[in-house]
């Protein structure tokens, strides 16, 4: 299999960022001030609420969906257009969950990526085939982990097909970013560590770790 030159030969499906925070439980009492926030003109937002979460569905054109809880901010992206397009409508959107229910401060920032690499079906027989010990077994699964500065990175590589035809393989590579800080962190800091994983993602180093894992013997 030939080596990827550029991450958009990799098809970015889907994308999930979190960011865990401390002493959010003002949630509790502002929750209807965050649906206010999301009105789209005079239209509210699709939602559901109570004591653990508000979901609200559709946030924007390019937002699956996003949960507010006392513990944490999410978001959930299809088809992305950039990383730096889903990282600046997540950093938006947490700064104004942060002004609203104001949490003392971070503890998690991961950003979950998939991305989908089509192969014919000898490439797809030839890539499996790495992963197993002989003709005998089925390769289902397989997970790598390593640190990337001050981030981890775990790749989960998994069988998948194109989705507008089942029968045409193709490799899913579910790539989680992330970082645990050992001291609670401020907003700006994971403003700023939300955009180095941009970086990290799209940069030579991320497409080195890919094609290692696709060039392996």
């Amino acid at each position: 299999m030939k080596p990827i030159k550029k991450l958009n030969k990799l098809k970015h499906v889907e994308a999930f960022i979190q960011a865990d925070y401390l002493k959010g439980y003002e949630y509790v009492d502002k929750a209807g001030e965050l649906v206010n926030k999301f009105y789209l003109g005079n239209t509210p937002p699709k939602f559901s609420m109570n004591l653990d979460g508000l979901i609200i569905l559709q946030p924007d054109t390019k937002t699956k969906e996003i949960k507010i809880s006392p513990l944490s901010f999410w978001a959930h992206f299809l088809i992305p257009d950039s990383l730096d397009q889903i990282g600046q409508l997540f950093e938006k959107k947490l700064e104004l969950v942060h002004k609203v229910i104001k949490p003392e401060d971070y503890s998690r920032l991961g950003w979950r990526n998939y991305f989908i690499l089509e192969v014919d079906t000898q490439e797809n027989d030839s890539f499996k085939r790495k992963f197993v010990p002989s003709e005998k077994f089925d390769f289902k699964q397989s997970i790598f982990s390593i640190k990337t500065g001050l981030f981890d990175n775990n790749f989960n590589i998994v069988p998948a097909s194109k989705k507008d035809d089942p029968k045409s393989p193709a490799i899913l590579f579910d790539v989680d970013t992330f970082i645990q800080y050992g001291k609670s962190v401020n907003i700006q800091k994971i403003i700023n560590d939300l955009k180095d994983m941009a970086l990290l993602i799209r940069g030579e180093q991320f497409l080195e770790i890919i094609n290692q894992i696709i060039d392996q013997n």
